[in-house]
């Protein structure tokens, strides 16, 4: 967890600093290595989440656990083509760096958003439980 807060991190001291360039190189090669190295740890992480709770009826919080996943996968394919040293595949850099920081804006609005009802449906769930007599605590 503390990598992706690292990740994100370096990805804002990338964006909000951009005229100082070459004094954020190291901070661009942290990002670059972490998001690889983390890109893995997150593809088995939403495989093993999907198949947890795919099932499930589809209401809003579920609806927006896909959106948050779909814009988290824009950031990842958005950034391979401005890595160092990779020349753009298909579109230019200046594209794919603006997909990659407004999906990545995408991404934070989204998870947060789930994160939060997600967490609201779980007290509730609790709540309940513990007036019906039920809970497990």
């Amino acid at each position: 967890m503390s990598l992706f807060v690292i990740e994100t991190i370096t990805g804002f001291a990338l964006f909000f600093a951009m005229g100082m360039l070459p004094a954020l190189e190291p901070w661009g090669l942290l990002h670059s290595a972490l998001g690889l190295a983390l890109i893995p740890v997150y593809l088995i992480y939403q495989a093993k989440h999907f198949l947890r709770v795919g099932n499930q009826k589809r209401s809003f919080h579920y609806i927006l656990g896909i959106a948050t996943a779909l814009s988290l996968l824009t950031v990842i394919i958005s950034g391979l083509p401005i890595l160092p040293g990779v020349d753009a595949l298909v579109v230019s850099d200046r594209l794919a760096t603006l997909i990659h920081v407004v999906s990545s804006f995408a991404f934070l609005i989204c998870l947060a958003g789930h994160l939060v009802i997600v967490w609201r449906v779980t007290v509730g769930r609790i709540r309940a439980d513990n007036l019906n007599g039920t809970s497990l605590v």
